[in-house]
Parts: C-alpha cells; structure tokens; sequence
C-alpha cells in the first residue's frame, strides 16, 4: 500500500527502544500520540495513513498492515466523519471485515494493540470484535510448543472471563509445570473457584513482602466481613433514595473518601462508611492534604496500588494493599470498582450488593467525590492503556449471574442486557468525544 512506506529511523526506533515498549502503558502512550499527530498535523488523508502507519512501525506494529486494504481509509472516513451516517457506514465496513478475519492473520499481541486502537478511537464496537480475534490468536498461541508464562498467562484470563473451569485448570497446570510461584497459582485456583464454580473461600495468607501489620489488617477484616452482608456504594450521582437500605449492611464500603459527608448523603448514599478503597491519585491528595487525624472514624483503609499506601504513611500506619492480579488479567488492570469486589471476596462474604454504580456508561460523579484540581478525562484513551472496559463487564457479569453479588436496578439491568448492548451504550456514552478527541475538535486531553 503506497501510504505505508517504512523509513529506516522509524525501524531504528522501535530496534532501540524495543524493550522498554513491552510495557503497554508506555507503548500505548507512544502509538496514541503518533495517531494524535496524524489526524491533527497532516493536511491529506494519504498523509494520516502514513502517519499511522508510522506509529505502528515505532510499536512494533508493523503487522497490522496485513489487514485488508480497506481498513486502514475506513478507519480514517469513521474517525473524521462529520455526518454521523457516514461515520455509521464506514463502521459498517469496518464490522464486516473484521467478522471476515481469521484470528491466525496476527499474533495475540498484535490484536490486542488493534484493539486497543479501536478503543481510544471510539469504535467500540469493531473493537469488540477485534478483542474476539485475540482471544482466538491467545488460545492457539497457549496451545502450542511455545507457549510460555505469558501466553498460558493471558489464555488463563480468556478462560476465567469465560467461565471455562477444565480450561482455566489446564493453563493453572502448565503454569505451574513452567514454576510460576506458590502464591500466585494459589490465587489463580481461588479466582478460578469464585468465578468458574462459585465457590467462596478465604484468601488472606500472608504474601511475599507483606508486612505484619498489613497482615493483621487482613485478618481484622476477615473478622469484620466473614459471613456478613456487604454494600458497595460506587461514585455514581444517584436519585434513587437507597441509603436507608445500604445502611442496613453489616459493612459499607465506598471510594477515595477523605472524611466528613463526602460521599454519605443518607438519602442516595447511605450515611456510613467501613471500608474506602483509594487510588493512587486520591491517596497522594490525602497524603499532602490531610491532618494526623486520617483515617478518623474509617475503619478500613484500603490501598489498590501499594504506591497510594507508601504515600500515605506519614499521616497513618493503619490500612492494607489490594492483592495484584493483574497477572491474572487480559492485559488490563481492574478499574476500583472490580478491584473492591475481587477483593472483598477473599474474606468469604455472605451477601454483596453494588449501589450506584453503571461501569462507566456516565463519567459524571457526584460533588466532591474528584479532588480539587482534577482535570477532565479521556475516557477512551483511558480504557485503552489501564481499564478494559469489556474486562470488567464480563468478570461482574460472572459474579452477577452466579448469584454472588446483587445489584442495585441500574446495575442489574445492564447486567441483565449483556455485553453487546454494554459496547452500544458504551460507544453512545464516549464514541463520539473519543473520536472528536482524536481528530482535533474537542478541548480533552490526549495522551495524558
């Protein structure tokens, strides 16, 4: 395709920096701004495909001109539409040619990025299924002579997210024939339980590098949750009066709550608050903000990212980490609401019922919940590179439909609708401010 030419100092580039790329987040930043740079800096639309084309080769992307030839200008006609039929017609285009693909025309990292691609473009949809494609590229891959940590890795996230116990427990074996360690086929065969036979158990032995007394945090809050009911109140502004019922739960658990009303209106939100989960960007806040008084009245402190709980050290020693299981996951990172269920789980709950909460179809929170200074997000972007937004559908679906946790009516409904009408809401509620972000035309950040 004469719109794909490769120049030597771009091979170069991905030669020289080839490892550092193997981390997503960065080789994701690298190829969003080559596509930022493309629609926005040229003046043709030869001139974006090369340019395109060009980030793909400094990724390492290079394959995915093996795509059909007309993939590539129908991306470029959907991105930039002003018409939305236009844009819906190339759409099209673009869903049956992917229908038309075999899963063997990439390898499972190639997709994966594609996929990617897809997401902070907007195309939720055709992304879908692209994220179909790898799937199948991971399970050949996996199966093969080849197939090492990683491959068994990802094919052990397509078989939880699926429910497939026999697959699940045959890429738990191989990995453990390739010496993966103790702790984390302990909590690969946990995770498989919860997800694939609803079985719950505990999970709070102590962990290469925990400290005594994050340790004994764990055992308090087995202590505090075993046997008893759980009420997740997410960020979500909310009508509908639930508080009186969410305060009726043994515990209360909310996010990135940095003391007095926040987050406890009574009647939306309930008044009380156990356990507050943070990320890292909240607990830096409280960490600079924050008198020796935090965490006051809040029983349990919980930290996602062992980073948040380093910087908070200095106003308090109490709270505990969320236990990474990111290996365990289809190259993504659960969002806060995945990662507090995940890990309530591990202290064997009776009952567990999430409060306002739509898996992002809304980016508006309610007041206070942002720290000052906050800026605006990219949603898009920000589904590729750390929060697969059709990861985190499938692993609550599989709670939700085993009866492990309940749900509010908003969240059961989109439960009850399914993923293909999650992407469709997904794309109405961020598509259009993806693309427009991507092409220029709308104040939100790009890569950062």
């Amino acid at each position: 395709m004469n719109y794909f030419p490769i120049a030597l100092s771009d091979v170069l580039f991905y030669r020289l920096r080839r490892k550092s790329l193997r981390n997503r987040e960065q080789r994701l930043v690298i190829l969003y701004r080559h596509f930022l740079r493309a629609f926005q800096q040229s003046t043709s639309a030869d001139q974006t495909l090369s340019l395109i084309f060009r980030g793909l080769v400094r990724t390492g992307n290079e394959s995915l001109k093996a795509l059909p030839d007309a993939w590539w200008p129908e991306f470029f006609r959907y991105v930039t539409s002003t018409n939305p039929d236009g844009g819906e017609s190339s759409e099209q285009v673009l869903l049956e040619i992917a229908e038309t693909l075999n899963s063997e025309l990439l390898e499972a990292d190639r997709w994966l990025d594609l996929y990617r691609i897809c997401l902070f473009s907007g195309l939720f949809r055709l992304g879908l299924q692209v994220r179909y494609k790898a799937e199948g590229a991971i399970k050949r891959e996996a199966s093969s002579k080849l197939g090492g940590i990683r491959s068994q890795c990802l094919a052990l996230a397509v078989s939880l997210e699926s429910g497939e116990t026999e697959e699940a427990t045959a890429a738990l074996e191989r990995l453990a024939r390739l010496k993966l360690s103790e702790y984390k086929l302990a909590q690969g065969f946990w995770l498989r339980d919860l997800l694939c036979s609803r079985t719950k158990t505990t999970l709070v032995e102590a962990y290469p590098g925990q400290s005594p007394l994050e340790h004994h945090a764990e055992l308090s809050m087995l202590d505090a949750a075993k046997g008893c009911s759980i009420a997740m109140v997410g960020p979500v502004a909310s009508s509908v009066e639930a508080g009186p019922e969410i305060d009726g739960f043994n515990l209360v658990a909310k996010f990135n709550y940095r003391g007095g009303e926040q987050g406890c209106d009574p009647l939306t939100q309930g008044r009380r608050i156990d356990i507050s989960y943070y990320n890292i960007d909240q607990a830096k806040y409280i960490a600079q903000h924050s008198d020796a008084g935090f965490p006051a009245n809040l029983r349990f402190p919980v930290f996602i990212k062992a980073k948040g709980f380093r910087a908070v050290k200095k106003v308090t020693s109490e709270g505990r980490i969320v236990r990474n299981a990111q290996w365990l996951l289809l190259d993504s990172e659960f969002h806060a609401g995945t990662n507090a269920l995940v890990d309530l789980f591990r202290f064997e709950p009776k009952k567990v019922k999430v409060f306002n909460s739509d898996l992002m179809l809304t980016a508006g929170r309610y007041q206070g919940y942002w720290r000052p200074g906050t800026k605006p997000v990219n949603y898009c972007f920000s589904f590729s590179k750390t929060h697969d937004p059709f990861m985190q559908f499938n692993y609550l679906k599989r709670l939700w439909a085993s009866g492990l946790i309940e749900g509010d009516a908003r969240f059961g409904a989109i439960m009850e609708n399914g993923l293909e009408a999650y992407v469709k809401d997904l794309q109405r509620a961020h598509g259009e401010s993806g693309r427009q972000v991507l092409a220029g035309n709308e104040g939100l950040p790009g890569a950062l």
